[in-house]
């Protein structure tokens, strides 16, 4: 005899199976978007988040956060009047005491030294895998920067954290109002 029954709250059964497995494709080809992840996913104006060394400049264009994987999305500029050269193993992400390299399937995407001409630029889809959540701001390293075959300094680009904690001022409180 067949009994139906609830796992998690969401009833077991071949009917139930069928009927959330129709609502996720239906969700899915509507292009439904989770309010979750249009919170992790921000958008800057170029100027907004950057930094520049060496004549290398780096702006942020968007971030998108998940629990463990964050996609950055930047503008490499090259504002010297050499040639400027990237190694794609020196692109790295700061956060919580650690450095972590590019996920392999987004390295796959990048030549194993970018090369910029004098006056270039080129936007660089990037996404590393974090040991835990970006709650606090962390940084986008570029240590493989070369010019003339020289090492240039390393820049380091501010990514701010998946959420933004807004606190009130020390000393100042709260109070309910009644209308």
């Amino acid at each position: 005899m067949y009994h139906n029954r609830v796992i998690l709250g969401i009833p077991n059964g071949p009917r139930a199976t069928r009927a959330f497995t129709g609502l996720v494709l239906i969700a899915g080809l509507s292009g439904c978007v989770s309010p979750d992840e249009l919170i992790r996913r921000r958008s800057f104006e170029p100027a907004e988040q950057a930094a520049a060394s060496g004549g290398t400049r780096v702006e942020l264009l968007q971030a998108s956060y998940a629990p463990q994987l964050i996609r950055l999305s930047v503008q490499l500029i090259n504002l010297g009047e050499t040639r400027l050269q990237l190694k794609r193993a020196g692109i790295l992400l700061a956060y919580d005491g650690l450095e972590y390299a590019i996920i392999p399937s987004a390295a796959q995407r990048l030549p194993q030294v970018i090369e910029l001409p004098a006056g270039g630029s080129r936007r660089l889809e990037l996404a590393f895998r974090l040991a835990r959540s970006m709650t606090r701001a962390g940084k986008l390293l570029l240590r493989g920067v070369a010019r003339s075959g020289l090492p240039s300094d390393t820049v380091e680009l501010v990514i701010p954290a998946a959420i933004s904690v807004a606190t009130e001022p020390r000393g100042t409180t709260r109070t309910p109002t009644n209308r």
